[in-house]
Order: structure tokens, then C-alpha cells, then sequence
């Protein structure tokens, strides 16, 4: 649950509303759980930024961007 409380957190510091675009700096866990919680709140488009080839497989998996 920490890394959601974390990207809640996060992510409402943002002010992310409908329709933004959003980039994310880093794949791992807490990268991945901003991912959802920007998406759940509206983010249009997400994009992640990682060098590991595991996470790119996965960005891509979930729907985000590379």
C-alpha cells in the first residue's frame, strides 16, 4: 500500500486533472503506481521513462507510453 499512498501523494501535488499529459521519470514500483493513479485521475496520456528492457515490456503491456 505504501508505494499507492506515495503516488497518491504525488500525483495530487501535481494537480494532475483531465486530459493532461503526464511523464514519469523511472519504471520500478512507485514510478508504475503514479502511472495508475495519474491515469485513474484523468491524465490522457502517460508516459514512463525507464532503461530497463523488463519495464519497457511492461509500460507497453499496461497501455502507457515509452
Amino acid at each position: 500500500m505504501e508505494p499507492f499512498a506515495c503516488a497518491i501523494r504525488i500525483t495530487d501535488r501535481g494537480r494532475i486533472k483531465t486530459g493532461d499529459t503526464v511523464l514519469i521519470i523511472g519504471g520500478g514500483t512507485i514510478g508504475f503506481a503514479c502511472a495508475f493513479t495519474a491515469r485513474e485521475m484523468g491524465a490522457s496520456r502517460v508516459i514512463i521513462s525507464t532503461r530497463s528492457e523488463f519495464h519497457k515490456q511492461m509500460v507497453l503491456r499496461y497501455g502507457f507510453e515509452l
